[in-house]
């Protein structure tokens, strides 16, 4: 699964507070083998990060079987030629099932990419095998072009040039793992900001078809709204269902070079409905409304235009959630007799 949790480990994402509440809600109930994680902030960010997958294990604690035990690996993902954009990157797994190692930055040599947030790698091992796999996870340039600081595509309307170069960039990614490894698979996910209209033209262009490399989408242009995993900033609407969402910022890439082993999840399975998060549970909610509206309106109350909890609509909740929703693959690893 991958998840852009939006400037994790803010003030708002003290343990206590809504907020890292419904991001912990949210994973129990995705309930995910692996989490690739991305935007968790660059000043205390990886300690909180670390909250998560403790109480994890403590919420494995209260189970009575299918106990699991969760770890969590953090790295800085920083280019000292873009400042102000560091995060960290982060893999948050199952340890009773995957082990996690040789995180590292995808560093191009010839630096002709110069990525904003440098990509992490990490390879996983099944626990009582020799079998590995490579993910990978990216949060790319935000989209569009910076007045006065940044060139504008002139291929890609509405698109920035760099993020469209880091975009086009990360097939490297693919190159420099093939080159390495004749056999063995890479998925790398993340927040991509490329646009509705060119992702087919970027991610499916000879560049990546060359390489071998899918999108774990399935009839993209069909299915598109299915897809789309960031709010729509008109407000949500429960009425508006898959129109609260507005771009499929949220991508997979895969390199499956052995048997087949990732399995795309059907479209209306791709995204995780955050959007219908504080609905009732019959709606398909699971968050506290109230418990959220009422710290909203606490932490608000100089600049709130919501008398009480009450009148705190559930647009307003989501803003203070998170502006990207999860997206998920499936991936059945066929363990070979080489153990």
């Amino acid at each position: 699964m991958t998840w852009n949790i939006q400037t994790f480990g803010g003030a708002t994402t003290d343990r206590q507070s809504p907020r890292y509440y419904a991001v912990l809600e949210t994973l129990k109930r995705i309930d995910a083998d692996i989490y690739a994680l991305q935007e968790i902030v660059k000043n205390g960010g990886d300690k909180k990060a670390k909250n998560l997958a403790e109480d994890l294990n403590k919420f494995e604690e209260t189970k009575t079987d299918n106990r699991n035990t969760w770890e969590i690996q953090t790295l800085l993902s920083e280019n000292p030629n873009k400042k102000g954009q560091a995060e960290y990157f982060a893999f948050l797994y199952k340890s009773n099932k995957v082990s996690a190692s040789n995180l590292r930055l995808f560093l191009d040599a010839e630096n002709s990419i110069d990525f904003a947030s440098p990509p992490l790698l990490a390879d996983f091992q099944l626990l009582n095998s020799k079998d590995k796999f490579t993910l990978g996870t990216f949060h790319l340039d935000a989209p569009g072009a910076k007045k006065g600081k940044e060139e504008a595509s002139v291929e890609f309307s509405g698109q920035g040039a760099q993020e469209v170069k880091e975009a086009i960039g990360l097939a490297k990614i693919f190159e420099t793992f093939k080159a390495e490894n004749t056999t063995g698979d890479l998925i790398i996910m993340g927040d991509s900001n490329i646009k509705d209209n060119h992702s087919e033209k970027i991610f499916q262009s000879d560049t990546y078809v060359n390489l071998n490399v899918k999108t774990g989408y399935r009839d993209f242009a069909n299915n598109l709204k299915n897809y789309r995993t960031t709010f729509n900033g008109e407000g949500w609407k429960e009425s508006k269902g898959n129109d609260n969402y507005k771009n499929s910022y949220d991508k997979f890439l895969i390199l499956d070079q052995g048997p087949t082993n990732v399995e795309l999840a059907q479209p209306e399975e791709y995204r995780v409905n955050v959007a219908d998060a504080f609905l009732p549970p019959d709606k398909g909610g699971y968050l506290d409304k109230m418990l959220a509206s009422e710290y909203y309106i606490k932490v608000k109350k100089d600049e709130s235009k919501y008398k009480d909890a009450n009148s705190v609509p559930i647009s307003a909740l989501l803003s203070n959630f998170t502006d990207h929703a999860p997206a998920v693959i499936f991936y059945t690893y066929t363990v070979s007799d080489n153990k």
